[in-house]
């Protein structure tokens, strides 16, 4: 069952979700420093909501590389496919 014809696919799934977990890295990064620096320098009602903006602006680009490798993870055979992408749409 662990041919090459098998492993290929999922080698390149594998590696795509590799590249989404990767690519959240720089938002959740982001994210934190934005919030320890409105911590340590932000001193206007302004300056705190600039960063408010900003960090719920890098927190949903982390939700939707999330989102994209939960895709990617239910598409694999062993998730079973489609059927758990429908079962996700339907919660």
């Amino acid at each position: 069952m662990n041919s090459e014809a098998n492993t290929a696919p999922r080698s390149a799934l594998v590696e795509l979700v590799l590249h989404e977990l990767h690519a959240m890295a720089q938002p959740l990064t982001v994210l934190r420093g934005t919030l320890e620096l409105a911590l340590l320098e932000a001193q206007t009602l302004d300056q705190y909501r600039q960063s408010i903006e900003s960090a719920l602006l890098e927190a949903g680009r982390a939700a939707l590389c999330l989102n994209h490798t939960r895709e990617m993870i239910c598409a694999l055979p062993e998730a079973g496919g489609a059927n758990k992408q429908s079962e996700q749409k339907g919660n």
